[in-house]
Parts: structure tokens; C-alpha cells; sequence
């Protein structure tokens, strides 16, 4: 494993870890402090879930724009 590998590795762990505690701390700040979503903790866990699952799409998306229009524009050189 190389250095750079070993560094995403770990930087993919932190980030994973980050996006749960932040999940568990909504579920239980929410719970705690409205008292209709206390007995509903699943809303905000399915919320977290597709927020998640949407900012993800959304990257996906921006890079596979990115790369076409990069793509294109190498295609599209004039020269003088």
C-alpha cells in the first residue's frame, strides 16, 4: 500500500465516521428537543439517509459533468 492509498483510506474512514456521528447526534438533538419527532426518531434517520444519499448523487453527477466538458474541450482546439 502506498502512502497516498493509505492516506484516502483513512481519510474515507474519517469522513464515514463524521457523516454518522452527525446522523446519531441529529436523531438524538432532534428527538430531545421536538417532542412529536421523539416518537418518530425513523423520520430523521430516513431524512439523514436520503440527504446522504442525494449530496452523493450530486457529486457524481458534478464529476461526470466536469470530465465531459473537459473531454470536450480538448476535442475542440483551434488553432490559428
Amino acid at each position: 500500500m502506498t502512502d497516498s492509498t493509505l492516506g484516502l483510506r483513512i481519510r474515507l474512514v474519517a469522513l464515514c465516521f463524521l457523516m454518522l456521528f452527525v446522523e446519531l447526534a441529529l436523531i438524538r438533538w432532534l428527538g430531545g428537543n421536538i417532542l412529536y419527532l421523539s416518537y418518530f426518531s425513523n423520520i430523521v434517520l430516513l431524512g439523514s439517509f436520503l440527504g446522504i444519499g442525494y449530496r452523493n448523487l450530486l457529486i457524481v453527477a458534478f464529476l461526470l459533468y466536469t470530465a465531459a466538458v473537459v473531454a470536450g474541450r480538448k476535442h475542440l482546439r483551434v488553432t490559428a
